[in-house]
């Protein structure tokens, strides 16, 4: 295997893979969550894929190949358990308690322990760019996201430097939405 096609398999283990990612999540005031995701992949590689999403916390609901890319749909039964997929081992979820009254915490922490730089070319053909939104259950207060609209956080990353920086954090902090009432 050559030394591009040794890193972007690296890079498939890592929270967002790469190639162009888009991950769209939604995370329900119970702290479930539900994430589509779809990337630059091989068709052969997508069981092996699926297999690395589906975990304890995580299940694989829908996984299909088209037009050169992945596309997966997941429900996460506590978004602060993701890390318990082989797919997102890497990536800490933590939610909170807000420091202003009446808000929460998110913290989205992804560890790339082996970080990698890859040809102009490898980049240009998987993607320059990896895009996570994640809908929170209130509207965005304050975010590291590069938008935000409403309830949406928006991160665009540039595909070399998620991949050469060590740590991608993604902080939100969102009003709380209202207790269930008993």
């Amino acid at each position: 295997m050559t030394t591009d096609r040794n890193a972007i398999v690296v890079l498939a283990t890592l929270l967002a893979l790469s190639g162009c990612l888009t991950l769209d999540a939604k995370l329900a005031p119970t702290g479930e969550a539900t994430i589509t995701m779809s990337y630059v992949m091989e068709k052969a590689t997508l069981p092996m894929a699926r297999q690395d999403m589906q975990g304890p916390h995580v299940t694989v609901k829908r996984a299909e190949w088209a037009d050169g890319r992945g596309s997966f749909d997941l429900a996460v039964d506590d978004a602060q358990k993701l890390s318990t997929s082989k797919m997102f081992s890497r990536a800490k979820v933590g939610i909170q308690d807000g420091k202003a009254e009446g808000t929460k915490e998110l913290n989205v922490t992804i560890r790339n322990e082996r970080p990698t730089r890859l040809k102009p070319e490898v980049i240009e053909r998987i993607g320059k760019e990896v895009r996570l939104t994640i809908e929170l259950p209130g509207e965005v207060v304050t975010s590291n996201a590069t938008s935000t609209k409403g309830m949406a956080a928006t991160w665009t990353i540039p595909t070399d430097e998620f991949l050469t920086k060590p740590e991608i954090v993604l902080d939100a902090v969102y009003k709380a939405p209202p207790s269930p009432k008993s």
